[in-house]
């Protein structure tokens, strides 16, 4: 036994972590979903900060890897291209 975990415990306990993370991103991503707002793009707290690139980017990125999110993937990359100043910034 090494460090409180048998050879046998530790295929249970990849299985666990590995169900764990599957739980965890589909929370999430059902969580980003919610929280996307009308122009397509999302904020830092829905309905007490206005819509911004930064947790719009971070929004995309993460539901771009995502089978069934490209919808919400294109709206918020054009919130992206329209919020997005002729310097690139």
């Amino acid at each position: 036994m090494k460090n409180g975990i048998s050879p046998g415990d530790s295929s249970r306990l990849s299985l666990t972590v590995a169900l764990a993370a599957a739980d965890t991103l589909s929370k999430a991503i059902a969580h980003a979903n919610a929280m996307q707002e009308e122009s397509g793009a999302w904020s830092r707290l829905r309905g007490e900060f206005p819509p911004e690139s930064e947790p719009t980017s971070w929004s995309v990125k993460v539901l771009s890897g995502h089978d069934g999110e490209a919808e919400r993937v294109k709206r918020g990359l054009a919130f992206l291209l329209r919020d997005q100043r002729p310097d690139g910034s």
